[in-house]
């Protein structure tokens, strides 16, 4: 594998990471729903909550987001650990 191709694979792999934590800040921008209509785009029927019938979605987005947290955290990880076995140079 020559260096171009290890610069980019690299660079693929921090990509990922950097999207992914991306996607957690987007999240995050939305702290609770106080309100929310669910569509079916094939039939068109549409359903509104009120804000006391969102705990459903606001526990399925906090588990959306604590789950994309572990994640980040695993792919760091996992970056670090191959990129390390990678190298000629351990310090």
């Amino acid at each position: 594998m020559g260096i171009n191709e290890i610069k980019s694979e690299f660079e693929s792999d921090l990509k990922r990471i950097d999207h992914m934590k991306s996607m957690l800040e987007r999240l995050r921008s939305v702290d609770v729903f106080k309100g929310a209509t669910v569509r079916d785009w094939g039939s068109c029927d549409q359903v509104y909550f009120k804000e006391d019938e969102c705990d459903w979605l606001n526990e399925m987005w906090s588990d959306k987001i604590n789950s994309l947290i572990d994640e980040i955290e695993n792919e760091e990880k996992n970056f670090v650990e191959k990129w390390q076995s990678r190298s000629m140079f351990r310090g």
